[in-house]
């Protein structure tokens, strides 16, 4: 019996839409990523207000013995004069609640809140948020990661970008900085949601949750809507709490707004790729609601569009194969996008260089990060594991 194969006209054909899809892929990602650029330099303005209600600053620490010195220094002298800064030790093992002390004792306005063990169905930062809020005085709540470092106008920043766009909560991006290869070959694969899924315009122009995105490293909120809506109560049990947090605040009608904090907040999220492996893992699967089907598409899109171009293109520059014109193109253009927007973003030059290693990678942290949970291995996160 003759075994069924395709049509000697319909493979030239799927090949035929496939580099056309490719070239389209480009076009649609530069498009995106320049968009995003644009929306981001022209909505982000410059810090104007110094004078106004009291910030609190909330800043969680768990084992950030070589971080938070850095962070306090660069937040005790800021510009805005009304404002408080609450560090919350969450059971941390190393020096982080003796040196917080240090400077509780040292200023007027730094007050350390120790933390205890945490409540059943709460993970710990969420849990660490909440507490920092339940002892914040001010009228905004600035939450703020231990590892990030201030330009002396970021409370500024913050204060006049909610005022002037008149929003709920606003988080920014900082500069991401990475020292060491391995960082460089992980770090870089977050801003892959501005170039592929995310207009950043639509997040304060629409009332879907889908379009929404917030950074924990910035984020400010109004307390009073904080309060309304119950903190992190509602995403206490999520690793990505401040995903989840923008994408409820939308579906509860509130205004958020996405911008750039680069100038102002920068922050070595990782030491090293090991430490960068684990912390995507920890949150990528929990960023899709540990849902398998996104990862799966995610996979499949990044293999074909991405990485395969690549491969088919340099086969073809030594004669194999043919398309050669629109691989150049859609490689091309793919590859203009990811540059502007890492050069816009302050990564590092070799970067846009390695995006197919890069996209590698991420795929397997993805896969990582499924099978870490599926199987109930979890994710061990500053000497605490995340199940």
């Amino acid at each position: 019996m003759r075994g069924h194969r395709l049509p000697d006209f319909i493979l030239p054909q799927i090949l035929d839409w496939y580099y056309l899809l490719i070239v389209a892929t480009g076009i649609y990602c530069l498009a995106l990523s320049l968009s995003n650029i644009l929306f981001l330099r022209l909505h982000s303005k410059r810090p104007t207000i110094t004078e106004g209600p009291r910030v609190s600053v909330l800043v969680p620490a768990r084992n950030e013995e070589d971080n938070i010195a850095q962070c306090l220094d660069s937040l005790v002298g800021q510009t805005y004069l009304d404002f408080e800064i609450i560090v919350f030790d969450d059971m941390s093992s190393d020096r982080t609640l003796e040196i917080a002390t240090e400077y509780e004792r040292r200023y007027d306005n730094v007050k350390v809140v120790r933390g205890t063990e945490l409540p059943n169905g709460w993970y710990g930062k969420p849990h660490a948020m909440q507490e920092l809020a339940r002892h914040a005085t001010g009228e905004y709540y600035l939450f703020t990661d231990a590892d990030t470092v201030h330009r002396n106008d970021s409370i500024s920043w913050a204060v006049t970008n909610i005022v002037h766009h008149d929003v709920a909560a606003l988080s920014g991006s900082p500069r991401h900085t990475t020292e060491t290869l391995g960082e460089v070959v992980v770090v870089p694969n977050m801003y892959l949601n501005f170039l592929l899924f995310l207009p950043l315009w639509l997040i304060p122009s629409t009332k879907t949750s889908l379009f929404s995105h917030m950074v924990g490293q910035f984020v400010i909120f109004k307390a009073s809507v904080f309060s309304a809506i119950g903190g992190y109560g509602f995403v206490r049990h999520h690793i990505s709490e401040d995903i989840f947090m923008g994408r409820e605040l939308k579906r509860l009608g509130h205004k958020i707004i996405f911008l750039d904090a680069q100038e102002h907040v920068t922050c070595r999220m990782y030491r090293g790729f090991r430490a960068a492996v684990n912390g995507l893992a920890k949150n990528i699967f929990d960023f899709f609601d540990k849902k398998l089907y996104p990862i799966v598409m995610l996979s499949v899109f990044i293999s074909l569009f991405t990485i395969a171009p690549i491969v088919i293109l340099a086969a073809q520059l030594f004669g194999v194969g043919d398309h050669l014109a629109q691989l150049v193109w859609g490689v091309s253009l793919f590859f203009f996008a990811w540059l502007a927007l890492l050069y816009d973003r302050g990564a590092s030059w070799c970067a846009p260089l390695i995006y197919p290693v890069l996209f590698t990678v991420l795929l397997g942290v993805a896969w990582k990060s499924v099978f870490d949970d599926t199987l109930g291995k979890g994710y061990v996160w500053k000497g605490r594991i995340v199940r």
